[in-house]
């Protein structure tokens, strides 16, 4: 029974460290991906 407990709080700590490590790339890929959006909007202006 405690093998059971202590598997299901592994499961939650690793949920939790893989979701802050999500949450982790998203705030630093945000601004490369504000940069890359503003080059593109101003490749399309330049081009067309």
């Amino acid at each position: 029974m405690s093998s059971t407990i202590t598997f299901h709080s592994w499961r939650n700590i690793a949920l939790s460290l893989t979701q802050f490590r999500y949450v982790e790339f998203l705030i630093k890929s945000t601004p490369a991906i504000s940069l890359a959006f503003i080059i593109y909007i101003t490749f399309r202006g330049v081009l067309s």
